[in-house]
């Protein structure tokens, strides 16, 4: 990749040993002194440490490489952001990890197998793992393959009352429960679908604006974290993506990040140029070896749970109040591309969702088009001029035909009472057939669409023939006014000059002068009709085009209404004509055939 060849180019430490010697190393201690806890910080005079050092509050600088700290003023993880990046931190001395007991799992035979063969992920091959033990554990001294749906359904329940679970690992659970008697032991799907699942409530993703982002980014002095953070949001990732990225998967030549996202896909998101020049200088500080974000073993993946303290601090420290998770960094970059004005289906792409139903959700979150709408509390001002009384109420005539027809499409008829199981309603009849009550209804719909758009700045014009001559009309009286004035005003020189003429000691009446005088306003007046009769001609055949275009544009409507008709058609009504029309075709021949033996017989 560009990305790694670059890397390497740029490099000035060939081997891991140089670089941990280049950015040193810091070794934390406990120790009393005058009967108060302190944090004694070994740090062999490293030149960077020591400044940072010497800026630190409650920081007592001791030499020789040593420094101390009040133990209650010191904090392990602000202590790491700020100076892993300029040594490597021995911290075993002060904070001792105690490993969680592995855990031994009882499952049946074939179950794990089964799991692994269809390729689930290792994230659902746990989890599936541990809510079956959890189902066999409660169920011990049972032989599970005689339980029945009511004894799983208790089994729910408990979990449900007693365990407190959400309703994404109820179903989850019973989701691994299924697998079991389903796959494993290939029971009847039906017959398992007794098992009660919860109803999942589908909230609106929760998002983080972009001032939020950014003071979140601007608390994490890490580079590593910050450009772990910086990556999840400008592409879009899941916690378990970013952590499974190689350095392979980033491609400065084409500026985009490969991503193995769920299910085994691959897709390719978006790479900032200015995160790809804080990766490059991660890469030569870090040297990752397998994983392009690796944990404190080189070659060890990063821990998912480090991640989310590090973004968890990140927003304390920002002054963010509410609960901040990974995932919102994932919610937040769909929400954002969505008000900058990407359209969803680049948007779906970017984010690995199968179906773009699951992309439109954001449409609901995203503010940019809210913004933009009129409060109908704005609109109450507006009064609609008397021209738009007719628009008014054929608007209120199309409210009425399209649910009307929405209605029919679902299956409802008419009923002289409202039936919702009959699927009955008495408003399916023609406009001019409803209540004046729900005539009023849907005139208020229409009053209020038009109220918004006048709010919105758009202006209603009725476009029609009429419009067009009274156009027309304004064209050639300013023609005509031109016309009058211009040959008044040749009139006029005319006759000045004729007037100085006669006044001449040397004028005599059958000179040439008068001849020439008058050629000249006979020449004018032909030129000056030509040009205003040419206007007059442009103004006629501009008018009749227009007029074509309008017709013309009315007619294809017509017609592209009619296809749309004839396309609405469902197949079996088109066969239903199809065989109307062949019966009707044979009746035809049957008569022909009668008419003719009459003729023959007489």
């Amino acid at each position: 990749m560009v990305f790694l060849s670059y890397l390497w180019s740029e490099a000035k430490f060939s081997d891991m040993d140089k670089v941990q010697k280049q950015r040193g190393s810091i070794v934390l201690h406990k120790e009393t002194r005058d009967g108060a806890d302190y944090i004694r910080i070994e740090y062999a005079n490293s030149q960077a440490v020591t400044q940072l050092l010497a800026q630190d509050t409650g920081m007592e600088m001791a030499g020789n490489g040593s420094a101390y700290i009040a133990s209650a003023a010191f904090s392990l993880p602000d202590f790491y952001d700020r100076y892993s990046p300029h040594a490597y931190i021995d911290y075993s001395r002060v904070y001792v990890r105690h490993p969680k007991p592995k855990r031994e799992y009882t499952l049946p035979k074939g179950y794990l197998e089964l799991l692994e063969q269809k390729r689930y992920s290792p994230s659902t091959v746990k989890t599936y793992r541990a809510y079956f033990s959890d189902f066999m554990e409660y169920h011990k001294g049972r032989n599970i393959d005689r339980l029945k749906v009511p004894d799983i359904n208790k089994y729910i329940l408990y979990l449900v009352n007693e365990k407190k679970i959400s309703v994404s690992q109820q179903n989850m659970r019973i989701n691994a429960i299924k697998f079991y008697y389903e796959q494993v032991k290939g029971g009847k799907r039906q017959y398992y679908g007794g098992i009660t699942r919860a109803k999942e409530y589908k909230s609106l993703p929760e998002v983080l604006s972009k001032n939020e982002i950014k003071r979140i980014l601007a608390q994490i002095s890490n580079i590593k974290h910050h450009c772990m953070i910086s990556l999840v949001y400008s592409a879009g990732l899941r916690r378990s993506e970013l952590l499974n990225l190689t350095p392979q998967d980033i491609n400065s030549e084409t500026m985009s990040v490969r991503i193995m996202g769920k299910g085994k896909k691959c897709r390719y998101s978006l790479l900032s140029p200015k995160l790809l020049e804080e990766l490059r200088h991660y890469f030569r500080e870090y040297r990752p070896q397998k994983w392009l974000f690796e944990g404190e073993t080189p070659g060890e993946q990063y821990s998912a749970s480090a991640l989310v303290k590090v973004l968890k601090e990140a927003a304390h420290r920002a002054g963010i109040k509410h609960r901040v998770h990974v995932h919102m960094l994932r919610h937040s970059f769909a929400t954002h591309l969505l008000e900058q004005g990407t359209d969803l289906h680049t948007i779906q792409e970017l984010l690995g969702h199968n179906d773009i139903k699951t992309t439109t959700i954001y449409l609901h979150v995203s503010s940019a088009h809210k913004a933009k709408i009129p409060n109908p509390l704005d609109t109450e001002h507006i009064v609609l001029p008397e021209a738009l009384n007719e628009l008014t109420e054929q608007m209120a005539r199309n409210v009425h035909e399209v649910w009307a027809k929405g209605r029919i499409d679902e299956g409802w008829s008419y009923g002289e009472q409202r039936d919702d199981q009959q699927k009955k309603h008495p408003c399916l009849v023609a406009y001019e057939e409803l209540p004046e009550t729900e005539r009023e209804y849907d005139r208020n719909t229409a009053i209020q669409t038009l109220k918004l758009i006048l709010k919105l700045g758009f202006k209603i014009s009725k476009y029609s023939i009429r419009s067009i001559d009274s156009a027309v009309i304004a064209r050639i009286k300013r023609i005509y006014r031109g016309f009058c004035w211009t040959m008044g005003g040749t009139l006029a020189i005319a006759a000045l000059v004729i007037v100085v003429l006669a006044f001449s000691p040397y004028f005599e009446y059958d000179s040439w002068p008068i001849l020439v005088t008058m050629t000249i306003v006979g020449l004018c007046t032909i030129c000056w009709t030509g040009y205003y009769g040419r206007q007059l001609l442009k103004i006629y055949t501009d008018s009749r085009k227009q007029i074509f275009d309008t017709e013309l544009s009315l007619y294809r409507e017509s017609v592209r209404r009619e296809e749309l008709i004839l396309n609405e058609q469902t197949n079996d009504e088109l066969q239903n004509l199809k065989i109307e029309i062949k019966r009707k075709d044979l009746k035809i021949a049957e008569l022909e055939k009668e008419i003719k033996k009459i003729k023959e017989g007489k």
